[in-house]
């Protein structure tokens, strides 16, 4: 049985400061019509080859739910590889009216 890992207020926090990365780091007009919330990283893949890119997150919307994680191997920056593919998956979802 799965129950609360966090308390409403933690979530509500996390959920802010993810909504903030977004606006202030990756920019809105990248996400249109979505409060979406999100985090970008970027891992190395060792000395020779590029690193890992990734980014997660979720659309902070009750009625349209999306949470989702991309990882692009050997993608570079997590916010310009991950984050663009990202924005063209939840853009195509939104527009597919989930």
């Amino acid at each position: 049985k799965t129950g609360r890992l966090v308390s409403d207020s933690t979530a509500r926090t996390l959920a802010d400061m993810m909504s903030e990365n977004v606006e202030k780091t990756y920019g809105t007009s990248r996400f249109p019509n979505m409060e979406l919330c999100a985090k970008s990283g970027t891992a190395e893949a060792g000395s020779d080859a590029r690193p890992h890119s990734w980014f997660t997150g979720f659309v902070d919307d009750a009625d349209h739910p999306l949470a989702f994680v991309v990882v692009v191997e050997n993608g570079g920056s997590g916010a310009s590889a991950a984050g663009s593919v990202a924005a063209k998956v939840l853009t195509a979802a939104a527009e597919a009216g989930y």
